[in-house]
Order: structure tokens, then sequence, then C-alpha cells
């Protein structure tokens, strides 16, 4: 399955790069789709990534990236393509395996409305992998995720004394706040302005403000403009 998977992928690199070619890239979407809904492409990985992660013996048994396997690249290629025969067998690969964020990046590079349900259980749930969903909600427009966006940065806004937690705190943070851009609903300003007040760090105060400006303002550009100039750009 595993080599398989790779060789589906491999297709669909080539087909990026040079084009679709009639029947061996019908038959490579056709296939990598059935195969995605089916749930034989789910959770697959070779000998040597297990050997990696459960012996954590270091780069000889590292052969294959863990964070980026061959459905993971289908998944992408996929939404790339913004193949929306594959909207259905994305949604059960999901439901299967919320951990692979290729999928529902997917599902909001389509965008298929279908996919809501799946990714605002994900997002309610906090179930996904580094909050893939939020981009996918954003990119949908779903207007449903902006409350529980809200409460989720309400939840991270104290700073950490850990310098690894307070890095991924500070990455989901700001993956909240451009799902928040992108739904450019006003309500959003309320959770911000809170985790402003609870996190008053200078180094994340700017891009906080910037979200508040282009959420509130009817012309934001002079004052985006103005802290451009204030901060010596």
């Amino acid at each position: 399955r595993f080599n398989a998977s790779t060789i589906l992928a491999f297709h669909f690199q080539r087909m990026t790069f040079l084009g679709d070619d009639g029947a061996a890239c019908e038959w490579t979407v056709t296939q990598a789709i059935d195969l995605l809904a089916q749930g034989f492409l789910d959770r697959i990985d070779n000998e040597e990534t297990q050997g990696g992660i459960q012996g954590g013996q270091g780069e000889e048994h590292d052969s294959t990236d863990i964070m980026s396997s061959p459905v993971w690249e289908i998944c992408n290629f996929l939404g790339h393509r913004r193949e929306k025969r594959a909207v259905e067998a994305l949604i059960r690969h999901l439901e299967r395996d919320t951990k692979n964020p290729s999928a529902a990046f997917a599902l909001g590079h389509i965008g298929d409305i279908r996919a809501v349900p799946v990714l605002l259980r994900m997002l309610k749930e906090k179930s996904g992998y580094d909050l893939s969903e939020a981009d996918a909600l954003a990119a949908l427009n779903c207007q449903e995720a902006v409350p529980v966006l809200g409460e989720r940065l309400v939840e991270i806004a104290t700073p950490d004394d850990d310098k690894l937690k307070e890095d991924f705190r500070q990455i989901h943070a700001n993956r909240i706040l451009d799902a928040l851009l992108k739904l450019r609903n006003p309500k959003a300003a309320v959770p911000i302005r809170t985790y402003l007040q609870k996190n008053s760090e200078p180094s994340v105060r700017p891009n906080i403000e910037r979200v508040l400006i282009q959420l509130e303002s009817v012309e934001p550009v002079p004052q985006l403009i103005h802290m451009l100039e204030s901060a010596g750009v």
C-alpha cells in the first residue's frame, strides 16, 4: 500500500510539472479518489518510518519524511487541482483521520460547503492538526466558525515560560488571527481585544493591531501605513 500510494503521488507530481496527458492522468485521479474513499490509503507508513518513530534511531531509519506521507501529497494535489470529484472521498478520509492537514487544505481549496460539518466538528473537538481546519473553514467563509475561533484564541492568550510551548502557542494564535481576518466578521474584534489585553508582548502586538484595523476600520490603509511608518519601515 505504501508503494502504491507513493506511485500515485509521483504521478501527481509529474502531472503538475508536465500537465495532463489524457487517459493516464484520468486513471491517476480516479484511482486516488477511489482508494482514498475506501480507506485503503489511511495511516500508511513504511518500515523505515515506523522504525524511526518507535526507536528514535536517527536518520538511517527516517528515509521517509514522517510529516509528509504520500497520502498527504495525494490530498494536496487533489486540492490544488480543485478536484470536485474528490470531495466525498476527502470528507470520509478526514472523518477517519483528522490529523491529515492536507485533506483539510484540499477541502478548503476545492471550496465545497459539504466539507463544513466535518471541519467545524474538528475545530470544536480540537481534533485537527495545526489548526488546518481553521484555514479551510475560512476559505469556505464559514461564519459559524467565528465564535469557536474566538474562544480558542482567548484560551491560549496567556504566555508560557516554556520556550517551545510559547512558540507553538504563537503559531496557533497567528493561524487563528489569519482565519478570523479572512472571515471578515467584526464580532471577532471582541475576543481579539481580550487576547491583546492578556498578552501585551511587544513582539505579538503589531500583528494583533493590524488584524483589528482591518476588521474594524472603514478605510484601513492610512492606519496600516501609519503602523509601518511608526515601526520605521
